[in-house]
C-alpha cells in the first residue's frame, strides 16, 4: 500500500480526514480512501476501494459518500 494523498473533507460543517492510497488486492491495482472523523465519543471510519483506472470517478464516489453522512 502507498500514501498518495491526505485532505481534509468539510461537509455540512463537519471536517473528515481523508487519506488517500493506492493498493494491490488480489494482484488487482485498486486507489482507496479512508475517511476518518470523531462523533460521540467514537471514531467513524469508512473505506472507499475502487480499481485504479479511473481516479475522476473514484474521487465522485468518495464525494457522494461523504454526501450521505448524517449525525444524528
Amino acid at each position: 500500500m502507498q500514501k498518495t494523498g491526505q485532505s481534509v473533507e468539510t461537509v455540512d460543517g463537519h471536517k473528515f480526514l481523508r487519506l488517500d492510497t493506492r493498493q494491490t488486492v488480489e494482484d488487482n491495482a485498486m486507489l482507496g480512501s479512508t475517511i476518518t472523523t470523531p462523533y460521540a465519543g467514537n471514531v467513524l471510519t469508512l473505506q472507499v476501494l475502487t480499481p485504479a483506472k479511473n481516479l475522476t470517478q473514484h474521487n465522485l464516489l468518495v464525494k457522494q459518500v461523504l454526501g450521505t453522512v448524517a449525525f444524528h
